[in-house]
């Protein structure tokens, strides 16, 4: 097939995202009028976009102009989720919080969003830990297309590493796509022996060396009783990505729920000696003392 039909075939088969992405931006405009703005993030805005295998990420703004209750938007975005299927994922961002979104957003999946980057009028190199804490959530999220149909993420994978200023080596690819990512990722912080761990522990859910929980804390958390010193600065990073969660999809979960999950990240912080786990293990425990995530903002940690 010719490039130019192939470009016209996935014009076509992108339109009932288009669709949904022109519908949802409709409702918003009737419910709250331009105080809420809503656009679509991440493999929507790549060339690795693939119709019917990449779900449709949205990101809701929820801008300082906007009087109310917070909760109004908070269950218009549940109800997109619920009743519109190719809709994966929605985050929530209130403007109040921007200073906080700037401080816990790994930098890698920020710029996934490159509205968002415009919006908060930031963007950063980002750590090594960040970097690793963001090849793993992708694994992570990636992990059922990485064991059923791993050749057509190649393209998908080719732009993740590529983002984080990695090149894709097509062949340990193919040959094992979740050991070979693992390496990449974690590259001088485990063995090559861990790396056999930390794949039988994604893909069957198996423990050898329980020191490789510490990679997964917002997993594992609550089974964790040992920790490596060298993964300390991973597992803040991933903590911090959970921070950024809570500020972000809160409306997706019960309260009890949120509040004993960042219980469990409190403890396996608590087992750090790290000057840079100080702030966020208060904001953790800030967080479990906010009902809704627009009062975040607003306390004084």
């Amino acid at each position: 097939m010719k490039r130019g039909a192939v470009s016209i075939f996935k014009w076509f088969f992108r339109l009932p995202y288009t669709f949904v992405l022109y519908t949802v931006r409709l409702f918003t405009w009737l419910l709250f009028r331009n105080h809420v703005l809503v656009w679509a993030r991440n493999s929507y805005l790549k060339s690795s976009f693939t119709p019917f295998r990449s779900d449709l990420d949205l990101t809701l703004f929820v801008q300082s102009s906007f009087v109310g209750d917070f909760s109004r938007v908070e269950k218009f975005g549940r109800k997109v989720i619920y009743y519109i299927p190719i809709v994966s994922e929605i985050n929530l961002y209130f403007e109040i919080n921007k200073a906080e979104i700037i401080r816990y957003i790994n930098p890698f999946e920020l710029a996934r969003d490159p509205w968002l980057v415009e919006k908060l009028g930031h963007s950063s190199k980002g750590s090594h830990a960040q970097k690793v804490v963001f090849l793993l959530r992708m694994i992570e999220s990636d992990l059922e297309n990485l064991l059923l149909c791993p050749m057509k993420r190649i393209k998908k994978w080719s732009v993740h590493l590529n983002d984080v200023g990695e090149e894709m080596d097509f062949y340990a690819f193919s040959h094992n796509p979740i050991r070979y990512l693992l390496k990449v990722a974690l590259k001088g912080y485990v063995t090559e022996e861990n790396i056999l761990d930390i794949e039988t522990l994604l893909v069957s859910g198996d423990i050898h060396d329980e020191s490789m929980l510490a990679l997964f804390p917002q997993k594992f958390g609550p089974f964790l009783r040992h920790l490596e010193s060298n993964l300390g600065e991973i597992v803040i990073a991933q903590v911090e990505w959970e921070i950024f969660a809570q500020l972000t999809q809160s409306h997706l979960f019960s309260n009890g729920t949120v509040n004993a999950h960042l219980g469990h990240l409190r403890r396996v912080l608590s087992r750090l000696e790290n000057d840079h786990l100080i702030e966020p293990y208060r904001k953790l425990y800030a967080l479990s003392k906010s009902r809704w995530i627009g009062e975040v903002g607003e306390k004084t940690l």
